[in-house]
């Protein structure tokens, strides 16, 4: 493993301790942490397989995907994550769209979600 992508793990782990300190009391801002943690691993999961740093939400997402598509014991959840996740930061980050909220469940599946997809993206450099 590379030490860009060990760094991005590192500060996956990170954000996932945010979210799981937040998650009974600011549903959103644990669903929010929890998604910067699974992009900071598929940004260290990119880097560990082409060198290159992509830094978009959507660009992180786009090559994700493609780097992914041809490993077959992947979760059948984790294409779809960063996307979920992805609107879910957006609730919280700008309240987007306006009537939307993030309940204590959908925070707490988003959180453990997270953890499966960095421990999966972990798995995969450790190999």
């Amino acid at each position: 493993m590379s030490p860009e992508a060990f760094h991005g793990l590192a500060h996956s782990d990170r954000h996932l301790a945010m979210a799981r300190q937040n998650e009974a009391d600011f549903p959103e801002l644990c669903a929010r942490e929890a998604y910067i943690a699974a992009f900071h691993a598929a940004q260290a999961f990119i880097f560990d397989q082409t060198g290159a740093v992509a830094k978009t939400h959507r660009g992180v997402r786009n090559e994700f995907s493609c780097l992914i598509k041809d490993i077959a014991d992947r979760p059948p959840w984790i294409d779809a994550y960063l996307g979920q996740g992805l609107a879910r930061k957006q609730v919280a980050d700008y309240g987007d769209p306006p009537d939307r909220t993030i309940a204590f469940a959908e925070a707490r599946e988003a959180l453990v979600q997270a953890t499966q997809f960095v421990a999966w993206v972990r798995s995969q450099l450790a190999e």
